[in-house]
């Protein structure tokens, strides 16, 4: 078992040239596609929009972050962490819970 592990490391060593791998291996293989863009402020920006029109037409957290992950990859965006999904889904949902009560306190 050590000596495939030894194996593999001398092989991944001898196609980066000798140089260490970088920390984050996927982060090269997203970069290498040119059209996948960081997941930045603009991501975000478009990750809460899309939560919040998704809670008002749904009620499962499932759903809406599928939705949500539809349109990150539809604009081309990497795709966040799961709780930073989870998160976003969850505050959409209860902003929507919130206004919705209001408007009905009216």
């Amino acid at each position: 078992m050590v000596s495939l592990f030894l194996a593999a490391e001398s092989f991944f060593y001898s196609l980066t040239g000798g140089e260490a791998g970088p920390p984050h291996p996927h982060r090269s293989r997203t970069e290498a596609l040119p059209r996948v863009k960081s997941f930045d402020e603009t991501g975000q920006v478009i990750l809460s929009t899309v939560v919040r029109h998704a809670a008002e037409r749904m009620e499962d957290l499932a759903d809406i972050i599928n939705v949500a992950i539809e349109e990150l990859i539809r604009e081309s965006f990497e795709l966040p962490g799961f709780s930073t999904l989870h998160k976003e889904a969850t505050a959409g949902r209860r902003s929507t819970v919130l206004s919705t009560a209001a408007l009905r306190m009216r």
